[in-house]
């Protein structure tokens, strides 16, 4: 008790004489003082739910950094981020401090403590801010403990009002293996195994087929150059003969003691050669050869829409463009220069491609409604009627085309990428992997985007919300399709009162919300709706997209692959129109700022329409294309060069933000914002997506869909 007493006596004189730093004050600087308060006795204080281990400690690590400056309690201080004097000219109020330092300082026979790296947030109630912090502190201490010093270190900042509430996220040495983790392994192994019989079955055959091939090429080139038996035996074998189609063939009574005995064999082994004919194919449908051959050839079929594999590819060159720019460029926990992203970088008026590339999920829309209709619409009517189409495996292919790949994708997801790094922001991994692994049967059954209503798009892999919205959108298209096939002015009128009806609901809901036309502004008025995400992620939201698709496919269906002559200067007159609309719908909100808001009547039509409209214009390029009117646009979009790429897009879709959350959650400092920079780490996340989509596509995605033709060989 005596030593403990000298050593917080030691703790008072430490406190009072700490240096104070120009231009930036460390954490630890705020907190000793505050915290060498609790050394009086009889003083009330806020320490008392700190554990008592880590109360000892931390007095042990403040006395051990001055007077004496002991070089681990050194290597502790530095480790904590600062907080700058000049915070209110650059916005920066993050500084995760030193992650190596602190968890390599080893104290040794100094103390009885080793050290934890806690990253910590403090909310600021009156302005809405966060302080971001790295620390430093005894491993006695736990995240609760940390909150309360921090919290209490904060209050004493001059300058900033209105704390709120600090949480803490502690690093760890390593992540306990769940059982999750052991299943996902396990599921991941068997699924290896099957692959590596699957390929090297794959393999033996070939290697069979080539020597089969070599033996029979020597065998026709000994028959040309050897004569016959009867030629040197010089007689001929008399046997029985009989007629077959006017041709006499002479048959031994062996011979047909064989086909009698073959005719009755037959018939036994008949199932046994189903199943060893069932076994051979899936063992065939899992070779990885097979796959990677399947996904780097560039052949295209001639009836094939060879516009559409550009426009797949540059749509998720978008859409991983934006992703990008949203969780890394522009993510103000992350960056050092928040300031100048956000009023120069994201004020270009260049900068708007980048603040809306979600746009391209339009053409994903317009895409998919297109060939769910053309192919459906052609079966149809291979068969006479829709009476005659099989929609059970309609429904079932559908299933089975997206969810094997989506649900390994999720699995790994919400297991294993926990175990590939450490970082400041790795503790996320915890958070997003709770949610998956309390809900993910709302993703692999695609509703997830309508439970909880009205959700958002921080859920399970929030940003597969599409699929859910697609798979919502393919379950009705059958009432679309079936009506254009039997009246297209049917199928025209459903199709627009649907729209309206969508673009209708779209226009109250944004109104009632006060919505302002670009993301980040002001809102109009106070939302009479709790926050969430009503249209965004909305099967109502999206139909008239897919119904544009729709529309698009049964023209289609109707042309058989006709060529339409459009005149010279009505076609330019459609492209300019199409070009016009697009531009306007991606650079119509950079007019509406602080300084100038359009009325509200006006953000609610735009924020009603461009969506659809851009869809109109995605419709024109594909229809310009595919009818010969295309010229230049449709001779890039229908590059061979394009057909590998679209064919790894279902899972570049699925990775791209698993790569990029591993990439910046690993991060140990901030990442410092310049366009040359964030430019060249886009080109690195697309090279690193669509290798490892090669490789899921390899592995996972052919695979299981070939194994789909062995359990149905006739889907329709």
């Amino acid at each position: 008790m005596a030593k403990f007493v000298i050593l917080m006596g030691c703790a008072v004189v430490a406190a009072t004489m700490l240096p104070s730093v120009t231009g930036s004050t460390n954490m630890m600087e705020i907190f000793f003082p505050e915290f060498q308060k609790s050394f009086a006795p009889g003083v009330d204080h806020p320490y008392h739910d700190v554990t008592e281990k880590c109360y000892a400690d931390t007095v042990k690590y403040m006395v051990d950094y001055y007077p004496t400056f002991r070089p681990y309690a050194r290597e502790m201080y530095y480790s904590c981020g600062e907080i700058r004097d000049d915070y209110d000219l650059t916005w920066n109020l993050n500084d995760p401090g030193n992650f190596g330092m602190c968890r390599q300082v080893k104290p040794g026979n100094e103390t009885t403590f080793e050290t934890v790296y806690c990253y910590t947030t403090t909310y600021i109630s009156e302005t809405g801010d966060a302080i971001n912090k790295g620390v430093c502190f005894p491993d006695s201490c736990t995240e609760k403990d940390v909150e309360i010093f921090i919290k209490e270190a904060a209050l004493t900042v001059p300058g900033i009002p209105g704390w709120a509430f600090t949480v803490a996220s502690c690093a760890k040495d390593s992540h306990e293996f769940r059982w999750s983790d052991i299943l996902a392994t396990t599921l991941c192994a068997i699924l290896a195994v099957v692959l590596i019989v699957g390929t090297t079955y794959d393999i033996v055959q070939r290697r069979r087929t080539e020597l089969k091939k070599m033996a029979e090429a020597e065998l026709t080139t000994f028959v040309k150059t050897t004569p016959s038996d009867g030629d040197i035996v010089g007689e001929s074998v008399d046997a029985p003969s009989h007629n077959i189609n006017g041709t006499t063939v002479n048959v031994s009574s062996q011979e047909r003691l064989d086909v009698e005995q073959s005719a009755t064999s037959m018939q036994g082994q008949t199932k046994t050669s189903k199943c060893k004919e069932f076994l051979r194919k899936s063992l065939m449908a899992f070779s990885v050869i097979d796959a990677g051959k399947n996904i780097l050839s560039t052949s295209q079929g001639s009836r094939n829409i060879g516009c559409l594999n550009g426009i797949r590819v540059l749509s998720m060159f978008w859409i991983i463009l934006y992703h990008h720019w949203i969780f890394l460029g522009s993510s103000t926990p992350i960056i050092d220069n928040p300031r100048y992203v956000h009023e120069v970088v994201g004020e270009r008026f260049a900068s708007q491609v980048l603040r809306t590339g979600d746009l391209g999920v339009e053409a994903f829309l317009v895409l998919s409604g297109l060939l769910v209709a053309y192919l459906t619409l052609k079966q149809i009517d291979k068969r006479g009627g829709p009476r005659r189409y099989n929609w059970l495996l309609f429904y079932v292919h559908r299933y089975w085309r997206l969810t094997p790949v989506y649900a390994f994708c999720l699995m790994i997801y919400s297991t294993l990428t926990l175990h590939m790094g450490n970082g400041v922001w790795w503790n996320n991994w915890y958070g997003a992997q709770q949610i998956c692994q309390d809900r993910w049967w709302a993703n692999i059954f695609y509703f997830h985007n309508l439970y909880p209503f009205p959700g958002s798009v921080s859920e399970c892999m929030g940003w597969t919300w599409y699929l859910s919205v697609d798979m919502q959108l393919f379950i009705v298209s059958p009432i679309f399709i079936i009506l254009f096939y039997k009246s297209w002015v049917g199928g025209i009128v459903l199709s627009v009162i649907t729209t309206l009806i969508s673009l209708a609901s779209t226009a109250y809901i944004e109104y009632i919300r006060g919505t302002p036309m670009r993301g980040g502004g002001e809102p109009y008025r106070e939302s009479e709706l709790e926050p969430g995400s009503w249209l965004y992620t909305k099967p109502y939201y999206r139909i008239p997209q897919y119904l544009v698709g729709i529309a698009l496919g049964y023209m289609f269906f109707k042309l058989k692959g006709k060529q339409i002559k459009i005149n010279k200067i009505v076609n330019c007159l459609l492209w300019c129109c199409a070009v016009a609309i697009a531009l306007a719908v991606v650079y119509g909100p950079y007019s509406s700022d602080d300084s100038y808001r359009v009325p509200q009547w006006a953000a609610v039509m735009y924020l009603t329409l461009f969506r659809f409209a851009m869809s109109l214009c995605i419709a024109w390029v594909i229809f310009a294309c595919a009818t010969g009117n295309g010229g230049p646009v449709n001779s890039l979009l229908s590059w061979s060069g394009w057909l590998p790429l679209a064919k790894m897009n279902y899972c570049a879709y699925l990775l791209h933000l698993v790569v990029l959350f591993l990439y910046t959650w690993g991060f140990e400092t901030l990442w410092h914002y310049t366009d040359f920079h964030f430019g060249l780490e886009f080109l690195g996340l697309l090279a690193v997506t669509y290798s490892l989509s090669f490789l899921v596509a390899t592995t996972v995605e052919i695979p299981f869909l070939n194994f789909e033709k062995v359990v149905i060989p006739s889907r329709r």
